[in-house]
């Protein structure tokens, strides 16, 4: 046995824009981390996938459902990033934090176009304080719904 696959162009799905995300405010939910080592420094950092859930901008909205990645390094400055991260998640830093910390938080970050590799691509300029007045940042809904049961 092989691979072997009659090609039927009608059933290729079309492809997203994959263009970087345009620098501005969005609103993420860490989905996933991993602990790695920085390629740079040899130290230990927490890898963040961010999902972007929803936009400041409405011609920003077509990104929602993107990911962009956040690198926390065990440096000289991982207690701002730490401090920064949880504030803008309206969430109190906990005494000891690991790579479990900071999955499921809910923030507002900028984004910025950076080169990397000769591409251009977005990457976590840094986490916004939320405004006076503002609601928290809302996690998205689990998805083990009622409505998903298939009976």
């Amino acid at each position: 046995m092989g691979f072997n696959v009659t090609f039927d162009a009608a059933r290729v799905s079309e492809r997203p824009d994959l263009a970087p995300i345009t620098p501005g405010e969005y609103i993420v939910n860490v989905a996933e981390t991993a602990e790695k080592i920085a390629r740079k420094s040899g130290k230990d950092m927490v890898e963040c996938k961010l999902k972007v859930i929803d936009a400041r901008d409405a011609a920003n909205k077509k990104f929602v459902g993107r990911v962009l990645y956040y690198y926390i390094v065990n440096d000289e400055y991982v207690m701002d990033k730490i401090a920064e991260m949880f504030e803008s998640c309206s969430v109190p830093v906990p005494k000891q934090v690991n790579v479990r910390s900071f999955l499921g938080l809910t923030g507002t970050v900028k984004t910025k176009l950076e080169a990397y590799n000769g591409e251009q691509r977005a990457s976590v300029a840094y986490w916004c304080r939320p405004k006076p007045g503002e609601a928290p940042a809302t996690p998205p809904a689990p998805k083990n719904s009622a409505d998903d049961i298939p009976f």
